[in-house]
Formats: C-alpha cells, sequence, structure tokens
C-alpha cells in the first residue's frame, strides 16, 4: 500500500457513510497508447477512441472523442446516452444538461437525465419545474432516496417549508436512513428559525452513528457555536476526536471557537439543502464501490454549490480509489485550504505528488506544509515515505 493511500484512509475516516447503485463503462481492444492513432477524425476512429480513453480512466479525452463522433452520427443507438453519461462524470454539467435535454427527447423516462435536468431547473431557481420533474422519478433503485429530498428541498426553494418537511416522510419508513431523514429535517428546520428543534435531531442521529461522522459534527457543531452553547459545540468535536485521535478535521472548529467567532450557515438555501441531499447519497454510494455513481451525483453537487469543501474531497478521494492520480491531485487542490477539509487537501494532493513520481514537487509541498503548521508531525512523516 502506498504512503497516499494508507493517508487516505485515515483522512477519509468518519466522512462516509453507505447506499448503492452503478453506472457501467466501455471497454476497448486498443492498445493503451493508441487514442490518437485510432481517431483519425473519423466516426468509427473518434467512438474507438473514446472507448480507449474511457478504458484508461481519461473521461476528458473520452467526452471529447465521443462528443466528435455524435456530431457524425447523432442516430448511433446507444452513443447519446454514453456521451451524456461521461460528460457528467467528468463534471461537465453543462454540457451534459444539454445532452440530458436531448436525450429525454428519445426517451422521457431516463432516470440520470431527468436528474440532471431537474438539477439544472434547481441551479437556476426554477423550483417549481424541477419538482415537476422529480415527481415524475419512478419509486425504485436510487430514486427511493433522491426523489423525496430532492421534492422537499423543491418546495422548500418555494417557499413551501411545511410541505418540504411533509415531502420526506416516504423515507420515515425505510429502514437504515432514519439519519439521512433527520439531517434533512433539522436543515430545513434550523432555515425556519426552529433551532432548538434542529438542534434535537442532530443530537439523536450523532447519538445513532457509531463512530460519529465528520459532516453530521460539523454541522451540529456549528449550530451550536451560532446559538452560543460553545461547551457542548467543543464536546461534540471531541467526541468525534475519541473515535478519531489523529483526524485534524475538528482543528478549523476548535480554532475558531477559541478566537470567539462564529460559523456561518452551512445550507443556507434550497440549491444548497438538494447539493447536500447528493452529497450525501453520492458519498454513501463510495463504499459500497459505485464509483461512477457517486461521482455523478457528486458533480451535480458541486453544480449546485461549488463551494463545497467536503464534497470536493470526497470526489478526489474517489478519483484516488480509481487510480485517477492526475484528476485527485486537481480536485484536493480546489478544496478551499481554510474549510475544515483545507489541511487534509493539500496534505494528500502533496503525497499523491510522490506516487506520480514527481518527487521535487512532493518535497517541495511537503516542506511548504511543515512551514505552516511546524507542531503536526504529518509532513515530516510523509517527506519520509516520498524520499
Amino acid at each position: 500500500m502506498t504512503p497516499s493511500r494508507r493517508l487516505r484512509r485515515s483522512l477519509a475516516a468518519g466522512v462516509i457513510c453507505a447506499a448503492a447503485l452503478a453506472v457501467s463503462t466501455g471497454a476497448a481492444n486498443a492498445k493503451p497508447d493508441a487514442k490518437e492513432a485510432l481517431s483519425a477524425n473519423t466516426f468509427i476512429g473518434n467512438y474507438l477512441a473514446g472507448r480507449q480513453a474511457q478504458r484508461e480512466g481519461d473521461l476528458g479525452a473520452a467526452a471529447e472523442f465521443y462528443g466528435a463522433a455524435l456530431i457524425q452520427r447523432p442516430a448511433t443507438p446507444g452513443l447519446l446516452r454514453q456521451t451524456f453519461i461521461v460528460n457528467l462524470v467528468e463534471g461537465r454539467v453543462a454540457t451534459a444538461v444539454a445532452l440530458a435535454r436531448d436525450y429525454l427527447k428519445e426517451d422521457p423516462d431516463q432516470t440520470i437525465a431527468q436528474l440532471t435536468v431537474a438539477i439544472d431547473h434547481m441551479k437556476h431557481k426554477r423550483f417549481k419545474d424541477a419538482e415537476a420533474l422529480l415527481s415524475k422519478l419512478p419509486d425504485e433503485g436510487l430514486s427511493v432516496f433522491t426523489k423525496p429530498l430532492l421534492v422537499a428541498w423543491s418546495l422548500y426553494g418555494q417557499g413551501k417549508a411545511e410541505e418540504a418537511l411533509s415531502a420526506l416522510k416516504p423515507l420515515e419508513d425505510k429502514k437504515g436512513i432514519e439519519n439521512l431523514v433527520e439531517i434533512h429535517e433539522a436543515l430545513i428546520l434550523q432555515l425556519t428559525g426552529k433551532t432548538e428543534e434542529a438542534g434535537k435531531l442532530l443530537t439523536g442521529v450523532i447519538e445513532r452513528q457509531s463512530p460519529p461522522s465528520s459532516r453530521v459534527t460539523h454541522l451540529l457543531g456549528a449550530l451550536l457555536e451560532r446559538a452560543g452553547d460553545t461547551e457542548r459545540a467543543k464536546a461534540i468535536y471531541n467526541l468525534y476526536l475519541s473515535e478519531h485521535p489523529v483526524s485534524r478535521l475538528m482543528d478549523t472548529a476548535m480554532k475558531r471557537m477559541a478566537a470567539g467567532k462564529k460559523p456561518p450557515l452551512a445550507i443556507k438555501n434550497a440549491r444548497d439543502g438538494a447539493a447536500e441531499a447528493l452529497y450525501d447519497i453520492g458519498s454513501s454510494l463510495r463504499r459500497q464501490n459505485a464509483h461512477e455513481t457517486a461521482i455523478a451525483l457528486i458533480q451535480l453537487s458541486l453544480y449546485l454549490k461549488s463551494d463545497f469543501p467536503v464534497a470536493r474531497f470526497i470526489l478526489a478521494d474517489v478519483l484516488q480509489s480509481d487510480e485517477r492520480l492526475e484528476q485527485a491531485v486537481k480536485e484536493y487542490d480546489s478544496v478551499d485550504a481554510a474549510s475544515a477539509y483545507g489541511w487534509s487537501a493539500q496534505l494528500q494532493a502533496a503525497a499523491l505528488m510522490g506516487d506520480l513520481k514527481r518527487t521535487d514537487v512532493a518535497v517541495k509541498r511537503l516542506e511548504k506544509l511543515a512551514k505552516l503548521r511546524p507542531d503536526l508531525p504529518d509532513p515530516h512523516l510523509h517527506l519520509g515515505d516520498v524520499y
């Protein structure tokens, strides 16, 4: 196991939960370095090059080749869907939205395309349109979770808070997802000013979790901080640290409290709430090794809320698991350095540079981190691994 993989396991502990789905990837018989030779700007060349790029995990190139093939032969069975999925997983969500609209003209019942267009409606505050499209999702598969959560947030976006809470009711009799339901009930209640009720729900979630997740710990701790109950907030953060003693994920909160500052709301509106729902489900899928569906949902989450450090951190973690190391470094580098996940992301990106055999870059990054936090041993330990 490489140093960065050992590090990733410790950093991601407590960040991720559980559920399942999968999106298939294509395979090709061409040699790994043959993408450009395959293309030759013909339909079959672009298609085969796209499949080879997808097989190699180079989804950016796959999206380009499939896109070129789609222009050349738009009626090719399955190609529109394949191009749409690759763009979505690659994070080219605006392009994926346009492709999803075309896809729905061919097949109006395609769930992932419906979901993608609905999220675009939410991004542009067309909450009624989003609700109408989400309501068409089937009550099976992944939609069992996504439909009630996103309908609830689309209703909240229309100013219908009570109806939003009622929309979550279908989830209450689903075993194993009590925490997911109560987190979103708490977030809606918090936005309506019912802070005490929200706090009780989040406290119940923490008490049932073993060990507590970093995300719920941050949500409850921040709520308590804003309410002025810093002692309870500190106790919540310390509870997490008792289960994850080497974690740095509570450092930002502890420093903030020591400085007498209060955190802003993490979820400020309906779009943020929908982004949270997509992140929650996507992060749980990652544990079931449904990586591409997890990535797709997290990309949609970031489309709604680009400043979402924990979602970007988990996206990077999944990319790293899939050996897409260059893309993982890019996402780790995009995590807000001042956020709770900033230090962990910077440390992981530096360690990954070692795995990519860019020793000079890895050393430079780790030495910089060592100067930033001379009180922490982590950079020095990983410098030893790099050398």
